[in-house]
């Protein structure tokens, strides 16, 4: 018995000893030494992005026959600000205006969206959702209307300057004057390249050449897009997925870019 009293004492001494030797670089009264629990508490909320205006991008048009939302309807996600029943947008890039009769969240990102009864549900950014409109022409509706807000609409872009870089599939080198398709989220037109802005180091984004002759394959470069019709897109650092880009020839992806600036005339 007493040789195991010892050896209690032993392997007491020896934890106490250990001990010592963490609080000697550890101190626990130090208060930045937490524990992990603490330390995670701790890690400061990040900054959000500040308040946008509403920019709803149509996906689809949804069916006719749905007597909830009317025969005006979009679905899609809220890229920024909120919607709700009896809220007046504007409708981009047709130019109009439009109440929003009903709005039927399908899944939501914040633990605010869908709040209210089924007839007046409020969709938040990040929230996908279905929105019935009071419009008296439907025509307008199709992929890629942006439902705006009201006082802050989008203004459809006749001009706008593209940071890009092309693919392989690029055979033939973007010129002055060069007809490619653009895809802007779920909407697509036809432009012509009317300036080649800049050459661009693909690793450090530095200038390499103004106004270069051409734009080769495994390139970055700045250029200026001018669409048949006028274009519902933002600048990238405003609205990121208004701002993502995708240009085609004959049938292949040769081009992927954000929106630097958009031009209005």
């Amino acid at each position: 018995d007493d040789d195991d009293d010892d050896d209690a004492r032993e392997r007491r001494l020896e934890r106490e000893r250990a001990l010592e030797s963490f609080r000697s670089w550890y101190p626990e009264d130090d208060p930045k030494n937490l524990c992990l629990v603490a330390a995670m508490d701790a890690i400061p909320e990040p900054e959000r992005g500040r308040p946008m205006p509403l920019r709803f991008p149509a996906s689809e048009l949804v069916g006719a026959g749905d007597r909830f939302l009317g025969p005006c309807a979009v679905g899609g996600k809220v890229e920024a600000g909120s919607v709700r029943a009896g809220d007046t947008v504007a409708v981009a890039p047709a130019g109009i205006l439009a109440t929003v009769k009903a709005v039927r969240v399908i899944s939501s990102a914040s633990e605010n969206g869908g709040g209210g009864d089924s007839k007046n549900q409020v969709a938040f950014a990040g929230d996908a959702a279905d929105i019935g409109l009071d419009l008296p022409d439907a025509s307008c509706l199709v992929p890629g209307t942006v439902l705006c807000h009201a006082s802050f609409p989008l203004v459809p872009a006749t001009r706008f300057t593209v940071k890009l870089v092309t693919l392989d599939a690029l055979r033939v080198p973007l010129l002055v004057g060069t007809t490619v398709v653009v895809h802007a989220y779920a909407s697509s037109t036809e432009a012509r390249v009317t300036k080649l802005v800049s050459s661009l180091d693909k690793k450090t984004g530095d200038v390499l050449r103004r106004a270069p002759r051409c734009v080769s394959r495994d390139a970055a470069a700045v250029v200026e897009l001018t669409p048949s019709r006028a274009l519902a897109v933002e600048r990238f650092e405003d609205y990121q997925k208004l701002g993502r880009v995708q240009l085609r020839r004959d049938g292949a992806t040769v081009a992927l870019g954000v929106v630097v600036e958009t031009f209005f005339q």
